[in-house]
């Protein structure tokens, strides 16, 4: 994670950098109107709008705020000028003195900082949660569930010494049963979440889920709330959906013909914890889209040799990116032209003038519900995992990139043990609730560069790309000690389940089938050894 005073010092060299620009870029617009002046044309217009156009929106963005003002005056005449050229004579003063003002403004101008605040939770915090409950036994058992889904807990059933933590270190998360809070607690709790900068994500539980204790809990800032008993996955599933925006990472392709604001830009969005790469030429927007594959594309929409709405419509001609978030961003601030404009194929307008956190939420916003509408195309609907195509494509590419980088690749079929007995006596909802704790151990637990999906019924496919078959082995069965250990509670009965599961790897086997089928028999070897095992 970049530090934010490493941000900040980027960000304010851009600025100066900019303003050290400024004549130059001037003195050129300055050239091109005296080109005008002796000899009027339709291309020495267009080229004087533009770039006069772009200066407005280049001081917008690095907060020159009185030179933009004056940039969009002298940009109005300019489109009046393209529009009814015969005009230049009788602008010629007015757009003299704007001139003048630019150059007088270029060598005076102050600079409206817009740096993004972010707290940053300390590494060793990232993954702590404080558990505060009075049932002992049902602490226990939930904090060494959740350990083995990577989390930390640090436990509590005193709430002087809960509070006294507080006071010392806020972590990721807090669970807390409602029904414990005093008014100590209380306040402190309300006290945090009204900095919305230090605001900590609450889960509160109980035993019950009257009225009047929920309306508490969301009055003390309640992301959550949960009545025993409950389904750890279901409670896992929150935490991970509250720290995303903490882990995940957003890719964002900028296209902006002007580098100091593509620059500008992708500093405040790496500062907000989002990857970005930068084109400034409207050509290389293919090889960019391949290459480095975006959630979302930020584009601006006045540029040289082919415009926004053209980038943009050449992007959702191509089937592969017809859903891939678009977003117009330029100093055109009317809304009509706005509107025409995510007519052809945006799904945003931004003007550059845009605060940094309106720019940033607004860009979270519309990548999180492509990857929501994403994912229903390619997970299973009950683990969330990939589904049996889309696993088994990842597979194809992966195998592929193994073989050009001569790099090892080893595959797991996963089979749950004995599971139609589980379904037979516990019921089919005890089944998904044990199938569905697997796949969430094996998303948690496998690292970022692993792939699982389901394969079929009771069964998980987990891709390892660069992992020998002994390494992956090992990885595997780590994760089969760990699952057997969960407990899983079901009509007052408490059960435990287990897996099987098979390994094979490349270069042992140089195609998807040949791979397949050989972590098939080591799973099948599996079973008839015993069950709860792995076998390579």
């Amino acid at each position: 994670m970049t530090d934010s005073s490493d941000i900040a010092t980027k960000l304010a060299k851009l600025r100066e950098d900019y303003k050290n620009k400024l004549p130059d870029k001037i003195g050129e617009i300055i050239s091109i109107w005296k080109n005008l002046i002796g000899q009027s044309n339709s291309e020495t217009l267009a080229l004087f709008h533009r770039k006069v156009h772009s200066l407005h929106g280049t001081a917008d963005t690095f907060g020159f705020m009185e030179l933009g003002k004056t940039a969009t005056r002298l940009e109005l005449l300019a489109k009046s000028l393209i529009e009814s050229p015969d005009l230049i004579t009788k602008y010629t003063d007015q757009i003299d003195q704007l001139l003048n003002e630019l150059k007088t403004l270029a060598t005076s101008v102050d600079v409206q900082s817009q740096i993004v605040q972010k707290v940053e939770v300390p590494l060793d915090q990232a993954m702590m949660i404080y558990l505060l409950d009075d049932d002992n036994a049902w602490e226990n058992n939930l904090a060494s569930q959740m350990t083995t889904f990577g989390y930390q807990i640090q436990r509590f059933d005193d709430i002087d010494l809960f509070v006294e933590q507080l006071a010392k270190q806020f972590p990721a998360i807090l669970i807390i049963n409602i029904n414990l809070v005093n008014d100590q607690l209380q306040n402190m709790l309300l006290a945090k979440n009204e900095k919305s900068d230090s605001k900590i994500p609450i889960i509160f539980i109980s035993t019950s889920g009257e009225f009047s204790l929920r309306l508490k809990a969301v009055r003390l800032g309640s992301e959550a709330y949960f009545i025993k008993p409950f389904l750890v996955d279901e409670l896992i599933s929150q935490i991970d959906y509250l720290l995303k925006s903490d882990v995940e990472f957003y890719r964002i392709l900028i296209v902006d013909d002007e580098i100091d604001v593509a620059n500008y830009n992708s500093a405040i969005l790496e500062q907000a914890n989002m990857k970005t790469c930068i084109i400034t030429k409207s050509s290389e927007i293919d090889r960019a889209l391949h290459e480095f594959n975006p959630d979302l594309i930020l584009i601006d929409l006045i540029m040289p040799d082919c415009n926004g709405v053209e980038l943009a419509t050449i992007i959702r001609q191509q089937s592969i990116f017809q859903s891939i978030p678009i977003i117009y961003l330029s100093s055109e601030d009317d809304q009509l032209k706005q509107l025409n404009a995510m007519k052809l194929g945006a799904d945003d307008f931004l003007i550059k003038s845009t605060k940094s956190n309106y720019l940033i939420m607004t860009i979270r916003n519309r990548v999180e519900r492509y990857k929501k509408i994403r994912s229903l195309m390619v997970r299973d609907n009950l683990t969330g995992l990939y589904n049996h195509p889309f696993i088994l494509n990842q597979l194809e590419i992966e195998l592929k990139e193994s073989l050009q980088l001569h790099n090892p690749l080893s595959i797991a079929l996963i089979d749950l043990d004995k599971f139609k007995s589980i379904n037979d006596t516990y019921g089919h909802q005890a089944g998904d609730h044990v199938f569905r704790s697997l796949g969430l151990m094996l998303r948690k637990r496998l690292r970022p560069n692993d792939l699982v999906g389901r394969y079929g019924s009771e069964k998980f496919l987990v891709i390892l790309p660069n992992t020998s078959l002994e390494s992956a082995k090992s990885m595997i069965d780590e994760l089969r000690k760990q699952f057997v250990t969960l407990n899983y509670s079901w009509d007052q009965q408490i059960f435990n389940a287990s897996f099987s599961a098979g390994i094979a790897a490349f270069p042992d086997f140089h195609t998807t089938s040949e791979l397949i089928e050989a972590a098939e028999e080591s799973t099948s070897k599996s079973k008839k050894s015993g069950r709860n095992r792995v076998e390579v």
